[in-house]
């Protein structure tokens, strides 16, 4: 369990298994009266799952060498968090504690149609619970076990693969390839326009520069996407990319390109106010 940092507020992560080709698990803000089927909806409406079809929270116990396993299902109006603080913090028995989403199956059917070797469930549930090791994550979140060592070696992963944009949450990183990607033309830019940050697209700067162009119309705010890195990281080109689909996004017929050009011009003309010279850039900010 995760306190958040605003007040009473928790992080709840829920694993979901085969329900997600892209995700082992979600992080689900929540309170101690959030309850179970708040946060089951709040994850069907993060992966589209059918929404025909009935979902549940299970609480999952087992052991980390996947000998023993046992599993309960949350009543709807059950609050997880205040269930997660009943865990036991120092565990030398080796034992874990998760939460897990999972399609519900009517008892009759269940007693009728899924009579199973308890050996195969054991086996399915260590498969679950204990993720592979060489698996890239598009959101660093989701890490079953998150800590600097993982971050990197998904962060490199995950370059290694060509994906140079992962997630943290609402957070963009972007590892400076050095080379040209094809993958900023206009057919990206239709294609994360309107979309949510989330699993349903892999990681973009376009998805960031969308999210706040619509939170701007819908909240009637200003907004701010803030870039930050050390020199030669990228942000010069990172700002021209949101730019250049913000632009996008609101032209007018065919006046948003001159309004584009106009943007980026003054790079340069900004960038000469910062008149510092670092290892890697001649002029940098």
């Amino acid at each position: 369990m995760m306190p958040s940092t605003e007040n009473n507020r928790y992080i709840v992560q829920v694993y979901v298994g085969a329900l997600s080709a892209l995700y082992e698990a979600l992080s689900v803000e929540a309170s101690k009266q959030t309850t179970s089927e708040e946060i089951v909806s709040c994850i069907v409406e993060r992966l589209s799952l059918n929404e025909n079809a009935s979902y549940e929270l299970a609480e999952v116990i087992g052991d980390d060498f996947g000998q023993e396993c046992k599993e309960r299902s949350l009543s709807a109006h059950e609050s997880p968090v205040q269930l997660m603080m009943l865990w036991p913090k120092n565990r030398p028995d080796h034992t874990s504690y998760r939460f897990y989403l999972r399609e519900k199956v009517n008892d009759y059917v269940w007693r009728d149609q899924f009579v199973m070797d308890p050996q195969l469930i054991k086996d399915y549930f260590h498969r679950f619970l204990y993720q592979p090791k060489d698996r890239e994550y598009p959101d660093l979140c989701q890490l079953p076990d998150l800590n600097e060592q993982t971050l990197l070696d998904n962060l490199r992963a995950r370059f290694v693969a060509g994906h140079i944009y992962t997630y943290v949450g609402s957070i963009l990183i972007a590892l400076n390839p050095f080379k040209f990607y094809p993958i900023y033309n206009p057919k990206y830019v239709k294609l994360y326009q309107n979309r949510r940050l989330g699993p349903n697209l892999p990681p973009h700067i376009f998805a960031v520069a969308d999210t706040a162009y619509h939170c701007m119309l819908k909240d009637r705010k200003n907004q701010c996407i803030v870039i930050s890195g050390e020199s030669g990281s990228g942000k010069t080109e990172s700002t021209n990319f949101l730019l250049h689909h913000l632009t996008a996004l609101s032209q007018k017929g065919s006046h948003g390109s001159g309004v584009e050009q106009t943007i980026l011009s003054a790079g340069p003309v900004l960038e000469a106010f910062g008149n510092a010279k670092t290892a890697h850039n001649n002029n940098s900010r």
